[in-house]
């Protein structure tokens, strides 16, 4: 004895397989199987229609004259007089029925009994049908076919739970893709950042070594120092499959190795852990790296020679090291520490105000940290909450 799923298996597993997404084909057969045994019917039949394809269920043995019918199309065509009725039909003999006597799949399978009811949504749309059929004429009657619109409900809820399991993973899908987007836009803008800041420093760079003026000069390589640290980060963000962190130590080598080669004789480094930082912090924490190292250098060129002298260029080598760790959890410490006496002790440099130290004070304002100039050894070490844990 054959069943509907073994007379049209590679029909109804194509059709199985554009079923909705996430849902599985177990609670609709139950529900059919539940159908058949509840009326007692040799087959029960199943027909939905989605956006996406067609699900057929089909579930029951059948006598051997009709195992050997292998018409495409069985469940579906068994169905279709309810869908086009679009109310629930019981036939006692589809043999005399003026309109199922006509149609070949009853015809040929020598259908008798025939009971089906759509499956209805609120909006009066019917997007499938249950059908049942026995080759005995008047198996089933009023109670039978209330039975069955019941049963539909469960069809019906059934269904409703794959639709909303489908657009849920399609919203999430959605959702996901357009993070995926805005990631690649992100870095693509940080990449064109990095290029104009690339080209402003050089710009800087190249002024700067047309002027005579001390004073002019020193600013303008000050100037370069800020652009290339916050290059730095751009460049870090695009070259980084995150848009939104980035790994802190890799910048201040980066950072580091650069203001090595902007000031003659400065021997300086990093120290310290790989650490993971947000964008917006790695910016302030590049800018307050550039800032400090050039205070430590300008007061430590002050020292030895009575004044600032030309630009950032130091005849004697100095040792400047930067670190950046997570001594707590909620809490990183940026420290810079400098073994040539270059670093103000106290409360800020020695000289005053200036434009660098208001630059310190603003980042560490907006990092919502706290400064301190200590002598023992010489080092600057700002604090502030991490804002990813």
């Amino acid at each position: 004895m054959a069943n509907v799923d073994e007379l049209y298996g590679s029909e109804v597993e194509r059709r199985r397989s554009r079923t909705l997404p996430g849902a599985t084909p177990d609670r609709l057969d139950q529900l059919t199987r539940l159908a058949r045994r509840l009326l007692q019917a040799p087959a029960a039949m199943l027909c939905v229609f989605e956006e996406d394809g067609l699900v057929r269920r089909g579930d029951g043995e059948l006598t051997a004259s009709w195992g050997s019918r292998r018409a495409a199309g069985l469940v579906e065509a068994l169905c279709r007089p309810v869908l086009i009725a679009g109310r629930p039909l019981n036939i006692e003999d589809a043999r005399v029925d003026a309109k199922l006597r006509k149609r070949s799949a009853f015809r040929d399978l020598s259908v008798a009994s025939y009971v089906g009811v759509p499956l209805t949504l609120p909006g009066g749309r019917s997007p499938g049908a249950l059908c049942l059929i026995d080759r005995e004429p008047g198996r089933w009657g009023e109670g039978d076919l209330a039975n069955l619109n019941e049963l539909a409900g469960a069809f019906l809820s059934e269904i409703d739970a794959r639709r909303a399991l489908a657009a849920s993973a399609e919203a999430v899908e959605g959702y996901r893709a357009e993070l995926q987007h805005l990631g690649v836009l992100r870095r693509e803008v940080s990449h064109r950042v990095k290029n104009s800041l690339q080209i402003t420093a050089s710009v800087l760079f190249m002024q700067s070594r047309t002027s005579d003026d001390p004073v002019v000069r020193e600013a303008l390589e000050e100037a370069q120092g800020r652009v290339t640290a916050v290059a730095k980060v751009h460049d870090r963000l695009w070259r980084g499959s995150d848009d939104e962190t980035l790994d802190a130590r890799d910048l201040l080598e980066e950072l580091c190795a650069e203001i090595a080669e902007v000031v003659s004789g400065l021997d300086i480094g990093c120290e310290g852990p790989s650490v993971t930082v947000s964008a917006e912090d790695g910016f302030n924490v590049a800018l307050l790296v550039n800032e400090l190292v050039i205070i430590a250098v300008k007061n430590g060129m002050a020292a030895q020679n009575g004044s600032v002298g030309n630009g950032l260029r130091d005849e004697h080598a100095r040792k400047v090291t930067v670190s950046l760790a997570k001594p707590r959890v909620g809490q990183a410490t940026l420290e810079v520490r400098d073994e040539g006496h270059g670093l103000p002790t106290g409360s800020g440099p020695a000289s005053g105000r200036s434009f660098g130290l208001e630059i310190i004070g603003a980042v560490t304002r907006q990092l919502d940290g706290v400064v301190s100039w200590d002598d023992a050894p010489e080092r600057v070490c700002v604090t502030f909450p991490d804002r990813i844990g």
